[in-house]
């Protein structure tokens, strides 16, 4: 009997045990956390990423850097479900109803934030370097990486606190169009950056690449969006909807990270083509998707 206990867990190392523990711990943690904030009337979400700095690097040290680096898949997959919800909340009768507000924020938002810290970092690296040229440069980067908004905690506190309404819509549209703007500024900033300095493929190789992240993103997305629209139209059970849902979005990810294309983009893209196509039964999709994020947002 001893033997068959010990040749059944022998091959369970202390590192994924470790693994096991960390996840259960971040789950509870987590929900203990966002309850609380709740309670003191702050979003879960703080909670979330209180839980998250106790239990890591910067807290405890509960969680290893090479656990921390095993979990990236979570996150990817967090942050792809998230992109690809987004994108449901952005529908063309919105746009046309919306759009001109949409675009003057966000311009203003964005293009905001990388002439600011753009000038700010040039000035200040220049003082530093003494090289007018690499200090260009690095303002041109950083404020490229400035205009970027993180989506998470922004969305997670809209839908907790279930908003609605035109500021709501506007700033979902704001946070899906955000990502795409971040994107063009800061491969137009690459490239200028590798052409002074003679390196890479200079500004034609980043532009190319741009397109392709952009053009390749849209095209898996869009054509993992089809695909999914017509499996729904099939199968209309709870239970096939949210398989057919999470494995699109899994596929989506997959093929994104494989070709080396934007990873949200394709997951927005999915979710603006599925919403706009088939909204009846995207809805239901949504809707189940909101009932099991949690664990994956905490996570």
């Amino acid at each position: 009997m001893i033997e068959f206990f010990t040749s059944l867990f022998q091959g369970i190392s202390l590192a994924h045990l470790n693994a096991l523990l960390i996840l259960g711990l971040a789950l509870f943690g987590g929900t203990i956390g966002g309850r609380l904030f709740q309670k003191l009337k702050i979003p879960q979400v703080v909670g979330y990423i209180a839980i998250g700095i106790l239990i890591g690097q910067t807290g405890f040290s509960l969680v290893p850097p090479e656990t921390v680096r095993q979990f990236q898949p979570f996150s990817y997959f967090a942050l792809g479900l998230i992109s690809f919800m987004i994108g449901g909340e952005l529908k063309f009768t919105t746009l046309r109803k919306y759009g001109r507000q949409f675009f003057s924020i966000l311009f203003m938002e964005a293009l905001g934030a990388f002439f600011f810290v753009g000038i700010i970092v040039s000035i200040i690296a220049y003082l530093l370097l003494q090289n007018p040229v690499q200090a260009v440069l690095t303002g041109l980067l950083l404020g490229s990486i400035a205009a970027a908004t993180a989506p998470a905690a922004t969305t997670d506190v809209l839908w907790e606190y279930r908003t609605r309404g035109p500021l709501t819509s506007t700033v979902f549209g704001i946070v899906a169009l955000d990502d795409i703007l971040a994107l063009l500024l800061f491969a137009v900033s690459s490239s200028v950056a590798t052409a002074f300095l003679g390196q890479g493929g200079g500004m034609a190789g980043e532009l190319g690449n741009l397109a392709w992240e952009v053009g390749g993103a849209l095209v898996i997305g869009g054509g993992s969006g089809f695909l999914l629209s017509q499996l729904l139209k099939v199968f209309r059970d709870e239970d096939k909807t949210l398989t057919f849902g999470l494995g699109a979005i899994l596929l989506t990810l997959g093929l994104a990270t494989t070709l080396k294309v934007d990873m949200l983009l394709s997951s927005m893209t999915m979710g603006i083509l599925i919403t706009n196509i088939a909204p009846r039964r995207s809805e239901e999709v949504f809707h189940l998707l909101r009932r099991v994020s949690t664990p994956i947002y905490v996570l």
